[in-house]
């Protein structure tokens, strides 16, 4: 039987003196969502006890073996382990796992099981590892995930071949989880062009929690144009304008934003797509945020509004001056490189006014 066709993951084997610990580490496994064989939830009344332990055994894919000052000596315990090692000595794709638990140690474990990598099953700490462990075994996709979310999350390096690799998983556009890795990832490089990575992410309308991971990463690199990036980006999603000021707001405070932010922040998501009078507040925070005393905001601003007006978001009138908005794109294109080119790209897929 091969281990895709086995009906169990894991068949539990173990003493009845130790019965009270066992199940509740077989209920913490299969609420992990392995599938366990467990003699108290596998046999039925009038069941053939040596042929259901039997099958039981040959159904798993592991043989978790609990070794304790009990187990040892049970007649049934060894009867199990020497059909499970025989099925694995055969090759019948049965795993033996030894697992010690109360006060055995190591060097009581039986001579079968003595070359064996044993799980510690004796402390709550240790028996939170094991369980891990044995999760990982069964599934070792999930491993693979585990192990690939912490790369993304903590890069060994940053190189070239890195940043590569981070900027095609926070594009992912299937999985959030990896995205926000990748971008947890990326706010660790140096300099402008990961803040770029980040804000071309936040403008792709597909994944809530991964655009409102990478606004928010934003906000912690301001020294590098992350202001300037959620700025000049406020009026593309409006989904996202509110939480693009909040992340301004925690760096240069919040009494540094107009007054009439108060009125737009508590305006509901809906109004905020379905009344023109909702964008023309939000419009008119912007307009203001142009006087503002840091030049990423001021000129943030600025290429906000044209922005809209380039791609005709809303339908509120905007008079820009031609002098003011060429200084606020050179400014743009110097502080954070490519940033102008994504604003003139628009938005991926933008929520517009309606």
């Amino acid at each position: 039987m091969s281990s895709s066709a086995k009906q169990y993951d894991i068949f539990i084997c173990y003493s009845s003196a130790d019965k009270m610990a066992v199940s509740e580490i077989a209920e913490r496994l299969k609420r992990r969502g392995l599938k366990i064989w467990l003699d108290e939830w596998a046999i039925k009344p009038g069941d053939l006890l040596l042929e259901k332990i039997e099958n039981g055994i040959a159904g798993a894919q592991y043989f978790l073996a609990f070794i304790s000052t009990h187990s040892v000596d049970s007649r049934w315990v060894k009867h199990e382990l020497a059909s499970g090692m025989s099925l694995e000595i055969a090759g019948k794709e049965v795993r033996v796992v030894p697992a010690l638990m109360g006060a055995m140690d190591f060097s009581g474990l039986p001579a079968s099981l003595s070359g064996k990598n044993c799980l510690d099953f004796r402390t709550e700490g240790a028996i939170i590892a094991s369980i891990e462990k044995l999760v990982d075994l069964v599934d070792p996709e999930r491993r693979v995930r585990k192990e690939l979310l912490k790369e993304l999350r903590r890069p060994d390096s940053l190189d070239g071949a890195t940043f590569s690799k981070l900027c095609r998983y926070a594009h992912h556009h299937r999985d959030q989880t990896l995205e926000v890795a990748a971008l947890k990832g990326l706010v660790q490089f140096p300099g402008t062009p990961a803040v770029l990575e980040i804000t071309r992410r936040s403008l792709h309308e597909w994944g809530m929690q991964t655009i409102g991971t990478a606004i928010n990463l934003l906000g912690k690199r301001a020294e590098d144009g992350g202001l300037l990036a959620l700025t000049s980006t406020c009026l593309m999603d409006l989904r996202f304008y509110v939480q693009k000021l909040k992340e301004i707001s925690k760096v240069i405070g919040p009494d540094a934003l107009p007054y009439s932010f108060e009125t737009v922040r508590h305006t509901s998501l809906m109004e905020y797509m379905l009344i023109e009078d909702a964008l023309s507040e939000k419009v008119d925070v912007v307009r203001e945020l142009q006087w503002h005393e840091n030049p990423d905001i001021a000129n943030g601003a600025l290429l906000a509004l044209w922005s809209m007006r380039q791609h005709r978001i809303g339908s509120v009138s905007l008079e820009i001056n031609k002098k003011q908005l060429d200084a606020a794109m050179n400014f743009g294109a110097d502080r954070l490189p490519g940033l102008t080119d994504l604003l003139k790209a628009g938005p991926d897929s933008p929520v517009r006014h309606r």
